[in-house]
């Protein structure tokens, strides 16, 4: 017998739905490489303690979603990827989001002393890439793959014909080349529930959208 397909759904479907082993919450920051980096060095100690972590996702307003989507299926999947890098449950969460604009700013504290911090918009102009940064923090050093200077990494592949340009991501797990780094995060987060490695459930999601309507109220 074949084993069962793991679906990707938002976390606001997998807070409704009952936990049958079949799905999972759309948590792709936890594949995002440089929190997969962060999190081995988490877990080897090479760089000590960590301390606290900065999450920047900042993305053009053609690729906005509706206020509901943006705060809590996309930011609660950057709240996922700090949680799963602090490995400790969530004690206070502070919001402050623009009204009527996808743009907010939050602090995050977990229970053993590391504080995270978001930046999450989807305000830039059109023309403008997707960016996607995490800073981490420890006692003897920094994981980052936020540029020394501006606010882009040129990294993969430039494609360009006479009607318009594209820069890309190759993967040697992926099976086509990504868009964008969000795009990318996606692609390799489906790729590891495919292999089994994101094991099925809730994944916490109903504790982070309670936290988050809270703040919100």
């Amino acid at each position: 017998m074949s084993a069962l397909k793991t679906d990707i759904i938002s976390p606001r479907e997998a807070a409704r739905r009952r936990d049958d082993g079949t799905f999972c919450p759309a948590f792709y920051w936890r594949s995002f490489p440089v929190v997969a980096k962060i999190r081995e060095m988490v877990v080897a100690g090479l760089c000590g303690d960590l301390r606290s972590l900065r999450f920047t996702a900042s993305r053009p307003r053609k690729h906005a979603a509706d206020e509901a989507c943006f705060v809590y299926d996309r930011f609660s999947a950057m709240l996922d990827g700090a949680g799963y890098l602090a490995d400790a449950p969530c004690r206070k969460l502070y919001i402050e989001k623009c009204a009527g604009a996808n743009n907010l700013f939050a602090l995050a504290e977990f229970a053993n002393g590391v504080v995270a911090e978001f930046e999450a918009n989807e305000c830039l102009p059109d023309s403008l890439p997707d960016i996607a940064f995490v800073k981490a923090n420890f006692s003897a050093g920094h994981v980052t793959n936020q540029p020394l200077v501006g606010y882009f990494n040129e990294e993969g592949l430039l494609y360009a014909d006479d009607k318009s340009y594209g820069q890309y991501i190759a993967d040697d797990g992926l099976k086509s080349l990504a868009a964008g780094p969000f795009a990318w995060m996606e692609s390799r987060f489906a790729l590891a529930v495919e292999r089994g490695e994101v094991a099925p459930g809730k994944l916490g999601c109903e504790r982070w959208l309670s936290m988050i309507a809270e703040v919100l109220s």
